[in-house]
């Protein structure tokens, strides 16, 4: 005579295939999502990042354009206001940049902040814009730490 299960077990025995199927699934599901959760948190963290890069080199490329088709007067008058919103951007960016090279990027932009106004007006003989000169190839410091391979004229 052939074994077989008492009745209770037929009946429970789906019951349990079930919840262990349910809890492995759900299981599987949950690692699925919080994997998918982190490749998003990712994705988003490295698209803000370079997003705040682009929007930092484009104040860099309007700064600079100001700065090369100025007067020297004239960009002695408003770089004072320039240098304030220049601290406001690096600002930003601050936080994307490596540990090891935040020295150097804070070395960068005391450079630039600390030229004086007399500085930046500055007219060497035969016309020369030394001050102008500063003011760009500060700026240009800059931007070759950030993206180094962007070019320039």
């Amino acid at each position: 005579m052939a074994a077989s299960l008492p009745d209770y077990w037929c009946n429970t025995l789906p019951a349990f295939i079930g919840f262990g199927a349910g809890f492995v699934t759900a299981y599987i599901a949950h690692r699925f999502s919080v994997s998918r959760e982190r490749e998003t948190r990712e994705h988003a963290e490295k698209t803000a990042k370079e997003a705040r890069r682009r929007n930092f080199l484009s104040f860099l490329d309007g700064f600079r354009a100001e700065a090369e088709r100025s007067k020297p007067r004239h960009l002695a008058g408003s770089f004072s206001y320039k240098i304030y919103k220049f601290r406001e951007e690096s600002a930003k960016i601050r936080g994307d940049i490596d540990f090891e090279k935040q020295s150097k990027f804070a070395e960068l932009i005391d450079a630039l902040c600390k030229l004086k106004d007399s500085e930046v007006e500055y007219v060497g003989d035969g016309g020369d814009y030394v001050g102008r000169r500063r003011v760009t190839e500060a700026i240009d410091a800059i931007k070759d730490f950030i993206a180094p391979s962007s070019t320039r004229p």
